[in-house]
């Protein structure tokens, strides 16, 4: 078994500073939604609040290998990071109505 330490401070409403033994975050949302940026990457998550279901979607990260001018016109470009966190917040709404879907004809 092994310890672990994690510490969160409300910094403005709806704004937290996460602090853990190797790690340092910002979440940024309102109940039920939110996305987090950090020292471990950055994710977009959902919940349905009072259910325990929750979705979360990783966001990767733009490379940081060097192009070299023959390879640009072949590879395709980076999504930028609206694109990005507007494709994570799809899909995890998209997360969370399968859950409220999956919920309802459990009889939760």
């Amino acid at each position: 078994m092994s310890f672990r330490f994690r510490r969160s401070f409300k910094i403005a409403p709806g704004l937290r500073l996460n602090v853990g033994r190797k790690s340092l975050s910002v979440r940024a949302g309102i109940k039920g939604f939110g996305l987090t940026s950090g020292t471990a990457g950055s994710r977009i998550s959902g919940g349905i609040p009072g259910t325990g279901l929750s979705y979360t979607k990783s966001m990767k990260g733009q490379g940081s290998a060097p192009v070299l001018e023959a390879d640009a016109a072949e590879t395709p470009k980076p999504r930028s990071l609206l694109v990005r966190l507007f494709v994570g917040a799809f899909e995890v709404v998209a997360g969370i109505l399968l859950l409220g879907l999956l919920a309802r004809l459990l009889g939760y």
